[in-house]
């Protein structure tokens, strides 16, 4: 049996009543789950991001435990499963769950069912769903309601299942507002997506086993705590609800085309869905420094900290800097990484990467893979790591050191100074090193390699 005390704990008659419902019902195979939200936030927990957790922990901590321990309700690769919706208008609907008795039933404005209709659209985005409106249905999937709600709380969302053995035969969900709010405001789409969430499945935040550091806005609409980067809350849903959700409902088919991400697409965390195409990051027209990170759950900062994030699951290829000191990293994929003006770090982690610093004095990692470099204008730092590397050189290219070049496995170009015994020439060993003094003032330098190591492996 779901532990209801854990997933009810706002809110004490509700609760009661829930877990008494359950207990008469369970043998049915019924479940009626209510949960809401306050209006008051708490407080927030320090800055930056820590380790990112296994999906497995994330998605065991945000479900409630009727969709957790079940098969999902629809699955990535099955047709999109369409949820229908209808405003409850002045009366309570006769399909509320057992027990949710409200007064005070209003009809949304115009305006209000706008927004909801925002929500549902989003979350259509990454979810394997289809939201449609329907008006006199008995027995909608999910119903929304303006009421009078006592005390604080300002919205309740819940959710009633039927299931057979581990498979789900029914489910209904609601989410019901407190009649003084106008929830067309800006303010109101955290508050909207949090009850949403509720009724699609997902529990709060502090209700579940999820360490403290995780429990805020940055991470979850369904924590009551504003993210400690920005002090705002979310206005779209973030990185945990929705893998959670898409544990649930399945993973839509978006952007499968060849997209460009400019920045973030919401005001607060913009969690990326992508399924398909060569995709980049693109951070050419900004001046300020941003860290762009490819890595799956992985988050990046174009104009404020930690604005970006990729969900699980997701690829990108390749990431364009701007005129900052920027650190771009790259994924398991073969990513073309880009520097700009600024004195920028790149890291292509794994795959056969193709990295380019362009000017300025820059740091360039190709990680594992077969990766090829280029430090180009400035006097940078190249290091190819484990593969076989092909380190470029071209005119005015500054005066470049590439750390760890291994002979016989990586191979030196060099553009643009004329033939091979030209480039040998102009070779020097200094120390333990390698020297080569170009035209115009540059020059690269090998660490631990001579000059009869490096003759078979210069191109020019």
């Amino acid at each position: 049996m779901a532990n209801l005390q854990s997933i009810c704990v706002e809110d004490a008659l509700i609760c009661k009543s829930a877990r008494n419902r359950a207990e008469t019902a369970e043998a049915a195979g019924v479940l009626d789950v209510l949960t809401d939200v306050l209006v008051s936030p708490g407080s927030t927990n320090g800055n930056g991001t820590p380790p990112m957790l296994q999906p497995s922990q994330i998605i065991q901590a945000m479900q409630f435990d009727g969709f957790y321990t079940r098969n999902p309700v629809n699955t990535d690769d099955a047709r999109r499963l369409t949820i229908t919706y209808q405003f409850a208008g002045n009366s309570a609907p006769g399909d509320l769950p057992t027990g949710s008795n409200y007064s005070g039933w209003q009809s949304f404005s115009a305006a209000e069912q706008a927004a909801f209709a925002e929500a549902f659209a989003h979350i259509e985005t990454f979810l394997n769903v289809d939201f449609v409106e329907v008006q006199g249905s008995s027995d909608p999937d999910l119903n929304l309601g303006s009421v009078t709600i006592p005390g604080s709380t300002v919205g309740i969302g819940g959710y009633s299942m039927s299931f057979r053995g581990d498979d789900f035969t029914r489910w209904d969900g609601y989410a019901v507002f407190d009649n003084t709010l106008d929830m067309s405001q800006d303010n109101r789409e955290s508050l909207i997506l949090h009850e949403l969430g509720h009724a699609l499945g997902l529990q709060h935040t502090h209700d579940s086993n999820l360490p403290e550091e995780y429990d805020s806005n940055l991470y979850s609409v369904m924590s009551y705590r504003e993210n400690p980067l920005n002090g705002q809350d979310s206005d779209a849903m973030m990185l945990f609800d929705v893998l959670a959700l898409q544990d649930i409902w399945g993973a839509a088919d978006f952007n499968t085309g060849n997209t460009t991400y400019r920045g973030s697409r919401t005001d607060t965390v913009d969690v990326v869905w992508d399924t398909g195409g060569t995709d980049t990051f693109n951070a050419s027209n900004r001046t300020n420094a941003v860290a762009l990170d490819l890595r799956e759950m992985h988050f990046s900062s174009f104009d404020a900290d930690s604005d970006v994030t990729i969900a699980q699951g997701v690829t990108i290829e390749n990431a364009i800097g701007g005129r900052g000191r920027d650190r771009i990293t790259g994924n398991d994929a073969n990513n073309r990484l880009v520097g700009g003006g600024g004195r920028d770090t790149l890291r292509g982690d794994g795959g056969n990467d193709a990295l380019n610093g362009n000017s300025g004095v820059d740091l360039l990692v190709g990680g594992g893979g077969n990766d090829r470099l280029n430090g180009a204008g400035g006097n940078d730092r190249l290091v190819g790591n484990s593969g076989a590397d092909l380190f470029i050189f071209a005119r005015k290219g500054g005066n470049d050191t590439i750390r760890d070049f291994q002979d016989d496995i990586d191979t030196l170009r060099i553009v643009g100074h004329g033939s091979k015994a030209d480039v040998l020439a102009r070779a020097s060993e200094v120390g333990d090193d390698l020297y080569f003094d170009l035209e115009g003032n540059h020059s690269i330098t090998l660490r631990n390699m001579t000059l009869d190591q490096i003759s078979d492996d210069l191109l020019v």
